[in-house]
């Protein structure tokens, strides 16, 4: 998956009939449903919070996340969600940011669409001109578009995060460069970011784990590798 789409499937959500709600992926509301979820979070499900649910839920079909379970379900490809699929099990949001996050920074000068917003417990998505999207207890309780106010002046409705870094997952602008022909195709000369796995490379570039240990005879280790190391990732006839 690209930044781009990622970022877009976040704007598709955004304008849906959504809640916050723990523990939740994009599920639908459904009454069994949320008396599941009270039952395994009930310090998170009082009975405000569920009268709120059913409220929302009777303007139509209402759609369940939680910060990092946007993020989740987007990768495992909701709406029809493979759980924990695309390389992304289901961890929660420091998990998101200390295992699948690469080029962590506190510069808010440089930030591209689809990079990972990180403040201690909350995560969100950041898609642009200074807006953010996540799924938040805050304001309207939903899935919602807010102000970074790392770089935007706008009060309403803003949040400051603490910093920012790229989904290893993801395929950003940046990562690959057309290098030249082998055999009788093209390939891609990929540079290893931190936090990057071979299998995460591998399916950002449509390739199986066993294709690209293939077309990389030179890295004994498939599970070692190391920020900087230039690797072919893809051959197209």
């Amino acid at each position: 998956m690209t930044s781009k789409e990622f970022v877009d499937q976040a704007i598709k959500i955004q304008k849906l009939n959504t809640a916050y709600a723990s523990g939740t992926f994009g599920q639908k509301f459904t009454e069994p449903f949320i008396r599941q979820k009270r039952d395994q979070y009930p310090s998170s499900y009082p009975d405000s919070k569920i009268r709120s649910l059913r409220n929302k839920a009777a303007r139509g079909d209402l759609y369940l996340f939680d910060c990092c379970g946007l993020i989740k379900a987007i990768i495992w490809n909701w709406p029809n969600v493979v759980y924990k699929s695309n390389g992304l099990p289901d961890v929660n949001d420091s998990g998101i940011w200390n295992q699948y996050c690469r080029d962590k920074s506190h510069n808010w000068d440089k930030i591209e669409p689809g990079e990972i917003l990180h403040m201690k417990g909350h995560v969100g998505i950041y898609i642009g001109e200074g807006k953010a999207i996540e799924s938040t207890a805050r304001w309207s309780e939903d899935v919602l578009i807010s102000n970074v106010m790392n770089n935007n002046l706008n009060p309403w409705q803003s949040r400051k995060w603490e910093e920012h870094g790229k989904l290893t997952l993801l395929k950003y602008n940046e990562d690959t460069t057309y290098v030249g022909s082998q055999d009788d195709g093209v390939y891609i000369e990929y540079t290893v970011k931190k936090g990057d796995t071979l299998s995460a490379i591998a399916y950002h570039h449509n390739m199986t784990l066993a294709e690209i240990i293939k077309l990389n005879p030179q890295i004994p280790n498939p599970n070692l590798i190391y920020p900087g190391q230039k690797i072919c990732i893809m051959k197209e006839k």
